[in-house]
């Protein structure tokens, strides 16, 4: 059976990748879905990947050099840039060092509406990028025109969200899907909240659900500043609820929302979705996306919803944004032909890596990780004499490396070796790593106590 791994680690990138993780498991392939951290993920998200998925708990060094990128056919990556890089990275030293890798792809969670160009330069360098429509396509295309990407693979799936038909008669009821920084701070939130709760008063004959990103205190990939339920002045006809959006839209009549992917959601369940643009034309929030779309409206002007209900999803608008596409076949057509080979061009890492910025990720060397990965695995299975050679083979970063250099201590140490064993604890002192004090401490409670060893054990 063909095996796939994807890796993700937020909540954000599970929704996004949902779609074409099904879309494998129905095509009778083998799924992991690697997260380096179970903990960042809201408990009802866990429970949902528990339910339907094996999960792996790794991160991407691991996944390429303990757990090994080529026990998978293909290796999809959903993550921060910078993590997505590093990837890339890892799977070209695989290749290097093996002459064979997994078909790498990468792409977006959700609407792509904000820092286009960094965002497609992090990724290039994979065998495809996912995009969502048409106009993805055609705006990453002219950025990347003329540059050393120019010929970088580019696929739109689609936002593919499957017909749901609603049995149930809906009532005067319209959801807003909140966003946990749309608006971002703590003064618009209150003033959003304060403007939606006047909406609702303009309308008492409607219930306005609030669907809250998260639960209060629960997890997600950004911080909450102002949770719903924190806000203390909503009316009466207006309510907070946890229950799956597919539930509270089965009783809506409309979807609130300013740059959600919930607005895509609404349009599968036969829910009129409607944009909020009270932030104006604002690319941080995402609205200028869903200019054009048709069901623009403004809160503030408190107009009656029986009259917003009248307004149509723009056609045109819609189908360049992907929705619906379903081109995982084209996704696959390509991991069919695919014949091991170097990746694409890359963009250079001194013009992505931004220190001040906390972007670094990508930038240590790819063979040093390798290389303390594997030799530590070595080590904690009982391998000493295969880890000392590793280590060695690999000696130029070895004797320049205290983490390295300190796993020679440990497996010399471990085969009585004590004389070796203090040669390398002397190398790792003048390295002198930048290690906690407590840690740098032991270093010198080891050397005492191995050199009393060896000298009881040297005649």
């Amino acid at each position: 059976m063909k095996k796939i791994a994807i890796f993700i680690n937020s909540d954000s990138q599970y929704f996004g990748i949902k779609a074409i993780a099904q879309f494998f498991v129905d095509a009778g392939w083998d799924l992991d879905l690697l997260i380096p951290n179970l903990n960042s993920f809201p408990d009802i998200v866990l429970s949902d990947i528990q339910a339907k998925y094996n999960f792996i708990e790794a991160d991407v060094d691991r996944l390429c050099f303990t757990i090994g990128g080529n026990n998978y056919n293909v290796i999809g990556c959903y993550s921060s840039g910078s993590t997505i890089r590093r990837l890339q990275r890892n799977i070209s030293l695989l290749y290097k060092e093996t002459g064979t890798r997994p078909f790498i792809f990468t792409g977006y969670n959700g609407v792509v509406y904000e820092k286009y160009e960094e965002g497609i330069y992090w990724r290039c360098g994979y065998d495809v990028i996912c995009v969502n429509g048409q106009r993805d396509v055609e705006l990453f295309q002219s950025i990347l025109a003329g540059t050393v990407c120019n010929d970088q693979k580019l696929y739109a799936l689609g936002i593919n969200k499957p017909h749901n038909y609603l049995p149930t008669t809906p009532k005067k009821s319209v959801v807003f899907a909140e966003q946990v920084i749309v608006p971002h701070s703590k003064k618009n939130r209150r003033l959003f909240f304060k403007q939606l709760s006047l909406f609702a008063e303009a309308n008492p004959d409607y219930e306005v659900t609030i669907k809250p990103r998260v639960p209060m205190g629960g997890n997600t990939f950004h911080k909450q500043v102002l949770h719903p339920e924190s806000y203390d002045a909503w009316p009466v006809n207006v309510k907070i609820s946890h229950a799956p959006l597919t539930e509270l839209l089965s009783e809506a009549e409309a979807l609130l929302s300013i740059s959600s992917t919930a607005y895509f959601d609404a349009i599968s369940y036969d829910v009129l979705p409607l944009c909020i643009m009270d932030f104006g034309v604002n690319t941080r929030y995402g609205s200028h996306y869903f200019i054009g779309c048709g069901t623009e409206i403004l809160l503030n002007e408190l107009k009656p919803i029986e009259e917003l209900l009248e307004l149509k999803v723009n056609k045109t608008w819609i189908s360049r944004t992907g929705y619906n596409l379903n081109n995982f076949n084209a996704l696959l057509d390509e991991i069919e032909v695919y014949d091991s080979k170097p990746l694409p061009p890359a963009f250079p890492e001194l013009f992505l890596n931004s220190s001040w910025k906390g972007r670094i990720a990508a930038r240590q060397n790819p063979v040093e990780v390798m290389l303390l990965l594997q030799a530590n695995s070595l080590f904690e299975e009982g391998k000493y004499l295969n880890c000392i050679e590793k280590l060695h083979h690999f000696n130029d970063i070895t004797s320049k490396n205290a983490h390295a250099a300190y796993l020679m201590v440990e497996c010399y140490e471990a085969i009585f070796e004590y004389k070796l064993a203090l040669e390398w604890l002397r190398l790792v002192k003048i390295l002198k790593p930048h290690w906690k004090k407590v840690q740098v401490k032991w270093l010198s409670i080891q050397s005492k106590r191995m050199k009393a060893i060896f000298l009881k054990n040297t005649p």
